[in-house]
């Protein structure tokens, strides 16, 4: 009896469960994984692509399960790092800038390794890291977004 009723709880579940939002960026096609690249957020937020950063619109919901959707090939993210959330003592805003090549049906998640101050993507299915960036900007928590390194 009891192995059913999990059964049944775990297939309640699963059929409840929903694919992430899709957030397109510069016109690529939502609902078609294959003919995209895809970029979650991992300890890093996804601020920019290509030289433009993110207007206020762009950026989901945080808290949300959501992934970036964007055309594979050659490309420039920057990223922010996230801060503690302790608001007597915030971390300092750490801005990072890196080169990709993207890859048609592959998601990615972009991350900050702390310790060496730099940003990594990733893939998520087997954890390989593709790219790395660095540190272009750090400034006070209360001083505002990340700039345009140039």
């Amino acid at each position: 009896m009891r192995v059913k009723f999990v059964c049944v709880i775990l297939f309640i579940l699963t059929a409840c469960s929903k694919p992430p939002a899709e957030y397109p960026l510069a016109g690529a096609p939502v609902g078609k994984p294959m003919e995209t690249a895809r970029i979650k957020e991992g300890s890093l937020f996804f601020r920019g692509l290509d030289d433009r950063m993110l207007n206020s619109l762009e950026l989901p919901n945080p808290y949300s399960d959501y992934v970036y959707v964007i055309y594979p090939g050659r490309h420039r993210l920057f990223g922010m790092n996230i801060q503690s959330g302790h608001i007597l003592m915030p971390e300092d805003l750490r801005c990072y800038s890196m080169e990709v090549n993207l890859d048609a049906g592959v998601e990615y998640v972009i991350d900050e390794v702390k310790d060496k101050e730099e940003a990594i993507l990733r893939r998520q299915d087997n954890g390989q890291v593709v790219a790395r960036g660095k540190k272009y900007e750090q400034k006070d928590a209360y001083t505002g977004p990340c700039s345009m390194k140039k």
